[in-house]
Protein backbone atom coordinates (compact mmCIF):
# COMPACT_ATOMS: atom_id res chain seq x y z
CA UNK A 1 0.00 0.00 0.00
CA UNK A 2 1.13 3.61 -0.46
CA UNK A 3 2.64 5.15 2.73
CA UNK A 4 0.41 7.67 4.37
CA UNK A 5 3.28 9.52 6.08
CA UNK A 6 6.84 10.43 5.21
CA UNK A 7 9.46 9.46 7.82
CA UNK A 8 10.18 12.32 10.21
CA UNK A 9 13.90 12.47 9.33
CA UNK A 10 13.05 12.99 5.70
CA UNK A 11 10.33 15.52 6.62
CA UNK A 12 12.68 17.70 8.70
CA UNK A 13 15.30 17.51 5.99
CA UNK A 14 12.77 18.69 3.48
CA UNK A 15 11.65 21.59 5.75
CA UNK A 16 15.19 22.77 6.36
CA UNK A 17 15.96 22.78 2.68
CA UNK A 18 12.57 24.04 1.58
CA UNK A 19 13.48 27.69 1.71
CA UNK A 20 16.61 27.28 -0.42
CA UNK A 21 15.73 24.35 -2.70
CA UNK A 22 13.63 24.82 -5.83
CA UNK A 23 10.61 22.52 -6.35
CA UNK A 24 11.50 19.16 -8.09
CA UNK A 25 10.74 19.06 -11.80
CA UNK A 26 8.57 16.30 -13.29
CA UNK A 27 11.66 14.56 -14.74
CA UNK A 28 13.31 14.40 -11.27
CA UNK A 29 10.27 13.18 -9.34
CA UNK A 30 10.15 9.44 -8.41
CA UNK A 31 6.70 7.94 -7.80
CA UNK A 32 5.85 4.31 -6.88
CA UNK A 33 2.22 3.51 -7.69
CA UNK A 34 2.24 -0.27 -7.25
CA UNK A 35 4.46 -3.19 -6.13
CA UNK A 36 3.53 -6.79 -7.00
CA UNK A 37 5.10 -10.13 -5.99
CA UNK A 38 4.55 -13.31 -7.96
CA UNK A 39 3.02 -16.35 -6.23
CA UNK A 40 6.39 -18.07 -5.73
CA UNK A 41 7.92 -14.87 -4.19
CA UNK A 42 10.82 -14.98 -6.66
CA UNK A 43 9.99 -11.80 -8.63
CA UNK A 44 8.88 -8.29 -7.74
CA UNK A 45 7.52 -5.73 -10.21
CA UNK A 46 7.57 -2.03 -9.30
CA UNK A 47 5.27 0.25 -11.32
CA UNK A 48 5.42 4.03 -11.18
CA UNK A 49 6.96 7.11 -12.82
CA UNK A 50 10.33 8.80 -13.13
CA UNK A 51 12.43 5.62 -13.02
CA UNK A 52 15.90 5.89 -14.58
CA UNK A 53 19.13 3.91 -14.79
CA UNK A 54 21.33 4.04 -11.72
CA UNK A 55 18.52 4.51 -9.21
CA UNK A 56 18.89 2.66 -5.93
CA UNK A 57 16.35 0.05 -4.89
CA UNK A 58 16.12 -1.21 -1.30
CA UNK A 59 13.90 -3.86 0.24
CA UNK A 60 13.69 -3.45 3.96
CA UNK A 61 17.31 -2.93 5.05
CA UNK A 62 18.82 -4.69 1.98
CA UNK A 63 20.18 -2.93 -1.09
CA UNK A 64 18.81 -5.04 -3.98
CA UNK A 65 19.77 -2.71 -6.84
CA UNK A 66 22.00 -5.39 -8.42
CA UNK A 67 18.99 -7.78 -8.53
CA UNK A 68 16.80 -5.31 -10.42
CA UNK A 69 16.56 -4.22 -14.05
CA UNK A 70 14.96 -1.14 -15.55
CA UNK A 71 12.28 -2.06 -18.07
CA UNK A 72 11.23 1.53 -18.78
CA UNK A 73 10.63 4.82 -16.99
CA UNK A 74 7.57 3.17 -15.45
CA UNK A 75 8.66 -0.41 -14.63
CA UNK A 76 11.46 -1.96 -12.53
CA UNK A 77 11.70 -5.78 -12.21
CA UNK A 78 13.65 -7.51 -9.41
CA UNK A 79 14.41 -11.21 -8.93
CA UNK A 80 15.07 -13.22 -5.76
CA UNK A 81 17.08 -16.43 -5.37
CA UNK A 82 16.16 -17.99 -3.05
CA UNK A 83 12.57 -16.75 -2.79
CA UNK A 84 11.58 -14.08 -0.29
CA UNK A 85 10.40 -15.20 3.12
CA UNK A 86 6.80 -14.27 3.95
CA UNK A 87 6.48 -10.96 5.79
CA UNK A 88 6.09 -7.18 5.39
CA UNK A 89 8.72 -5.23 3.44
CA UNK A 90 9.36 -1.54 2.67
CA UNK A 91 10.40 -0.82 -0.89
CA UNK A 92 12.34 2.39 -1.60
CA UNK A 93 13.34 3.68 -5.04
CA UNK A 94 15.67 6.68 -4.77
CA UNK A 95 17.23 8.90 -7.41
CA UNK A 96 19.18 10.78 -4.73
CA UNK A 97 18.66 11.95 -1.17
CA UNK A 98 16.04 14.45 -2.28
CA UNK A 99 14.13 12.41 -4.83
CA UNK A 100 12.73 9.05 -3.74
CA UNK A 101 9.49 7.23 -2.96
CA UNK A 102 8.46 4.49 -0.53
CA UNK A 103 5.92 1.61 -0.78
CA UNK A 104 5.06 -1.11 1.76
CA UNK A 105 4.39 -4.60 0.40
CA UNK A 106 3.41 -7.87 2.08
CA UNK A 107 4.80 -11.29 1.04
CA UNK A 108 1.93 -13.57 2.12
CA UNK A 109 2.22 -17.00 3.63
CA UNK A 110 1.26 -19.81 1.27
CA UNK A 111 -2.25 -20.94 2.09
CA UNK A 112 -3.43 -24.55 2.07
CA UNK A 113 -4.04 -26.15 -1.30
CA UNK A 114 -7.52 -25.51 -2.60
CA UNK A 115 -9.89 -28.25 -3.70
CA UNK A 116 -9.45 -29.76 -7.12
CA UNK A 117 -11.34 -27.94 -9.81
CA UNK A 118 -13.92 -29.64 -12.03
CA UNK A 119 -12.74 -31.73 -14.96
CA UNK A 120 -12.37 -29.65 -18.08
CA UNK A 121 -14.17 -30.36 -21.33
CA UNK A 122 -12.64 -32.90 -23.67
CA UNK A 123 -10.37 -31.19 -26.18
CA UNK A 124 -10.58 -31.74 -29.93
CA UNK A 125 -9.00 -34.85 -31.40
CA UNK A 126 -5.36 -34.38 -32.33
CA UNK A 127 -3.96 -35.07 -35.78
CA UNK A 128 -3.38 -38.67 -36.79
CA UNK A 129 0.03 -39.91 -35.76
CA UNK A 130 2.54 -41.56 -38.09
CA UNK A 131 2.11 -45.23 -38.94
CA UNK A 132 3.75 -47.49 -36.42
CA UNK A 133 6.23 -50.24 -37.30
CA UNK A 134 4.96 -53.65 -38.40
CA UNK A 135 4.24 -55.99 -35.51
CA UNK A 136 5.70 -59.48 -35.17
CA UNK A 137 4.17 -62.33 -37.18
CA UNK A 138 1.31 -63.99 -35.36
CA UNK A 139 0.88 -67.75 -34.88
CA UNK A 140 -0.52 -69.88 -37.70
CA UNK A 141 -4.30 -69.88 -37.72
CA UNK A 142 -6.63 -72.87 -37.84
CA UNK A 143 -7.29 -74.62 -41.13
CA UNK A 144 -10.18 -72.96 -42.90
CA UNK A 145 -13.18 -74.56 -44.56
CA UNK A 146 -12.88 -75.90 -48.08
CA UNK A 147 -13.59 -73.11 -50.53
CA UNK A 148 -16.16 -73.19 -53.32
CA UNK A 149 -15.26 -74.86 -56.60
CA UNK A 150 -13.52 -72.40 -58.88
CA UNK A 151 -14.58 -71.50 -62.39
CA UNK A 152 -13.60 -73.78 -65.27
CA UNK A 153 -10.21 -72.84 -66.61
CA UNK A 154 -9.48 -71.94 -70.23
CA UNK A 155 -9.22 -74.74 -72.80
CA UNK A 156 -5.73 -76.15 -73.09
CA UNK A 157 -3.69 -76.18 -76.28
CA UNK A 158 -4.39 -78.94 -78.86
CA UNK A 159 -2.60 -82.21 -78.28
CA UNK A 160 0.00 -83.65 -80.59
CA UNK A 161 -1.24 -85.37 -83.73
CA UNK A 162 -1.72 -89.08 -83.36
CA UNK A 163 -0.09 -91.62 -85.66
CA UNK A 164 -2.00 -93.07 -88.61
CA UNK A 165 -0.83 -95.89 -90.77
CA UNK A 166 -1.56 -95.59 -94.49
CA UNK A 167 -0.82 -99.24 -95.17
CA UNK A 168 -3.68 -100.73 -97.18
CA UNK A 169 -5.61 -97.42 -97.36
CA UNK A 170 -7.27 -96.84 -100.75
CA UNK A 171 -8.94 -93.68 -102.08
CA UNK A 172 -11.53 -94.17 -104.81
CA UNK A 173 -12.56 -91.11 -106.88
CA UNK A 174 -15.57 -90.69 -109.13
CA UNK A 175 -17.09 -87.85 -111.20
CA UNK A 176 -20.77 -87.23 -111.89
CA UNK A 177 -22.06 -84.75 -114.49
CA UNK A 178 -25.39 -83.21 -113.44
CA UNK A 179 -27.46 -81.23 -115.97
CA UNK A 180 -29.08 -77.88 -115.02
CA UNK A 181 -31.85 -78.03 -112.41
CA UNK A 182 -31.34 -81.77 -111.89
CA UNK A 183 -30.90 -83.92 -108.76
CA UNK A 184 -28.48 -86.82 -108.49
CA UNK A 185 -27.74 -89.71 -106.08
CA UNK A 186 -24.54 -91.79 -106.15
CA UNK A 187 -23.09 -94.54 -103.94
CA UNK A 188 -19.43 -95.51 -103.68
CA UNK A 189 -18.51 -98.83 -102.03
CA UNK A 190 -15.23 -100.07 -100.61
CA UNK A 191 -13.67 -103.35 -101.73
CA UNK A 192 -14.57 -106.46 -99.76
CA UNK A 193 -12.90 -106.61 -96.37
CA UNK A 194 -12.44 -102.85 -96.11
CA UNK A 195 -14.45 -100.17 -94.32
CA UNK A 196 -15.15 -96.55 -95.27
CA UNK A 197 -13.29 -94.14 -92.97
CA UNK A 198 -13.89 -90.87 -94.83
CA UNK A 199 -15.54 -89.38 -97.89
CA UNK A 200 -16.13 -86.02 -99.50
CA UNK A 201 -16.44 -84.04 -102.68
CA UNK A 202 -18.55 -81.35 -104.26
CA UNK A 203 -18.70 -78.98 -107.25
CA UNK A 204 -15.52 -77.53 -108.78
CA UNK A 205 -16.18 -74.09 -107.34
CA UNK A 206 -17.50 -73.24 -103.89
CA UNK A 207 -19.70 -70.54 -105.44
CA UNK A 208 -21.54 -72.91 -107.75
CA UNK A 209 -25.30 -72.89 -106.99
CA UNK A 210 -25.66 -76.47 -105.75
CA UNK A 211 -26.96 -78.54 -102.85
CA UNK A 212 -24.66 -81.38 -101.71
CA UNK A 213 -25.01 -84.07 -98.97
CA UNK A 214 -22.99 -87.12 -97.88
CA UNK A 215 -23.66 -89.96 -95.42
CA UNK A 216 -21.96 -93.30 -94.62
CA UNK A 217 -23.68 -96.50 -95.67
CA UNK A 218 -23.95 -99.18 -92.95
CA UNK A 219 -22.91 -102.74 -93.76
CA UNK A 220 -25.45 -105.48 -94.09
CA UNK A 221 -26.92 -106.56 -90.80
CA UNK A 222 -24.79 -108.90 -88.75
CA UNK A 223 -26.20 -112.22 -87.48
CA UNK A 224 -26.90 -110.58 -84.14
CA UNK A 225 -29.08 -107.98 -85.86
CA UNK A 226 -26.63 -105.10 -85.41
CA UNK A 227 -25.07 -103.02 -88.13
CA UNK A 228 -21.33 -103.19 -88.64
CA UNK A 229 -18.91 -100.42 -89.66
CA UNK A 230 -19.73 -98.53 -92.91
CA UNK A 231 -18.54 -100.14 -96.10
CA UNK A 232 -19.58 -97.36 -98.46
CA UNK A 233 -20.77 -93.76 -98.79
CA UNK A 234 -23.82 -92.13 -100.26
CA UNK A 235 -23.71 -88.77 -102.09
CA UNK A 236 -26.69 -86.67 -103.20
CA UNK A 237 -27.25 -83.19 -104.49
CA UNK A 238 -28.90 -80.79 -106.92
CA UNK A 239 -27.53 -78.57 -109.68
CA UNK A 240 -29.44 -75.32 -109.16
CA UNK A 241 -27.79 -73.57 -112.09
CA UNK A 242 -30.45 -72.89 -114.67
CA UNK A 243 -28.34 -72.85 -117.84
CA UNK A 244 -25.28 -75.06 -117.37
CA UNK A 245 -24.31 -78.51 -116.20
CA UNK A 246 -21.92 -79.07 -113.28
CA UNK A 247 -19.55 -81.99 -112.72
CA UNK A 248 -19.43 -83.16 -109.07
CA UNK A 249 -16.19 -84.84 -107.97
CA UNK A 250 -16.63 -87.52 -105.29
CA UNK A 251 -14.14 -89.64 -103.27
CA UNK A 252 -14.17 -92.33 -100.60
CA UNK A 253 -11.30 -93.49 -98.35
CA UNK A 254 -11.27 -97.22 -97.52
CA UNK A 255 -9.09 -98.90 -94.91
CA UNK A 256 -8.52 -102.55 -93.96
Amino acid sequence: MKLAQIPSAILWSSLLLGAAAAPASASERVVISQVQLNSSLTQMTITGQGFAAGEKVTLGSSNITSQCSLGSATIITCGFTPALNPGEYRVVVSKNEDHFDVFDVTAPLAGPAGPAGPTGATGPAGPQGPQGPAGPQGPQGLKGDTGATGATGPQGPPGANGTFSTAGVVTNAFSVFVPPLTEFRQELDCDAGKVAVAAGGGPPSPIDPVSFFTAPLPAFSQPDGLSGPPTGWQFSGTNNAGTRGITFRLFIVCSP
